[in-house]
């Protein structure tokens, strides 16, 4: 395949995680991580604006972007910017705004699995409007509603053969449940790593929590059994508790709490940088993350502690540029293409896992 156009460096005076890849018998060459991706994919209009509209106001942006968006399609990008080859299986459709959405991954170097191609109706879209000043963000999205009357087509025992074939890692994010729970049961029980992005509670997270070696939720997730007001430390016990092996809580420029099964347990610092957008940047964080763990199968405590402490100095980075494409042409420190590429992980307050 081509040379890699990501590039993934890490901070020094830290440990170092190893992620390992193949070396391809006729090329000669090493083969960077394969994943399979499943979840939302839309098309996103976003507007940079120095101020949110007022009631029957109009308001001119400084600065435009339409591209795909979705959690599962951002974090495709963000996994393919790495160096990764990434299989997103979503449902975009026939419809011109879902060819252009289609369009845009595979500039990304994102394939695509669109189990709609019939849908002649447009797809689920999300108007963004971030402030300037604050690189916060205002959303409104057909998301949910979509898909109500007209399911994507499900995924045959066949199919999902090949979307796994050479796998090193799942990741799914909640939406399209009946396309998620059979690849991530399949991989799981093969043990390729799974990874579940939970941002805001869903239906599906009753089955897909228990199929996820890693979880990494944010800031508005909360089990049903966990109270309101609940602190992180309760959110990342209550997924461990339904099953997860590995669970991890972003909170955007907090610390990153995470907790592993067999032991271990810590926050890890986000570094501070410009913020010009935070829209995707939990998406990258997913992405990155699924990118280190490809391959590890169970991942360890300390793998998994590396993986999160990386992804949190690329979602950062992302913060800097106006949405969710700019970043990619950050000049970052691309590591040497080699069988083996050592990702050092960024500055963290470790403890032991409460007993």
């Amino acid at each position: 395949m081509a040379a890699p156009v990501g590039y993934l460096a890490g901070a020094a005076q830290s440990r170092e995680v190893v992620v390992s890849r193949s070396v391809s018998p006729q090329a000669g060459r090493p083969e960077w991580p394969r994943g399979c991706f499943v979840g939302l994919g839309v098309l996103d209009l976003v507007h940079l604006v120095d101020r949110l509209p007022g009631p029957d106001e109009k308001v001119v942006s400084r600065d435009e972007l339409v591209a795909a968006g979705g959690p599962a399609a951002n974090a495709a990008v963000a996994f393919a910017w790495a160096g990764g080859r990434v299989t997103l299986v979503t449902a975009l459709g026939r419809h011109p705004l879902g060819r252009a959405a289609a369009a845009d991954l595979r500039a990304c170097g994102v394939g695509l699995e669109d189990r709609a191609p019939w849908r002649a109706d447009p797809p689920p879209a999300a108007t963004i409007l971030v402030t300037a000043s604050t690189g916060e963000r205002a959303v409104v999205s057909s998301t949910d509603r979509a898909f109500a009357s007209a399911p994507p087509d499900r995924l045959a025992p066949v199919e999902i053969e090949r979307l796994l074939d050479g796998a090193g890692v799942v990741l799914a994010d909640g939406h399209h449940a009946a396309l998620a729970v059979p690849l991530l049961a399949t991989a799981h029980g093969r043990g390729i790593v799974t990874v579940l992005d939970a941002g805001t509670w869903r239906p599906a997270f009753e089955e897909l929590i228990g199929l996820a070696d890693v979880v990494i939720a944010g800031a508005a997730f909360r089990p049903p059994e966990v109270g309101e007001g609940a602190g992180a430390e309760a959110i990342v016990a209550a997924l461990l508790a339904r099953g997860a092996a590995a669970a991890a809580r972003t909170a955007g420029p907090d610390p990153v709490l995470w907790r592993h099964r067999e032991g271990g347990a810590g926050a890890i610092a986000v570094e501070g940088g410009p913020v010009v957008d935070t829209l995707g940047a939990g998406d990258v964080f997913h992405g990155i993350a699924a990118f280190l763990l490809a391959g590890s199968s169970r991942p360890s405590a300390e793998r998994f502690e590396a993986a999160l402490a990386e992804a949190a100095r690329i979602a950062t980075i992302s913060c800097a540029s106006f949405g969710t494409r700019a970043w990619l042409a950050t000049p970052v420190d691309r590591p040497a293409r080699a069988s083996e590429v050592r990702c050092s992980s960024a500055s963290r307050v470790t403890r032991p896992a409460p007993g």
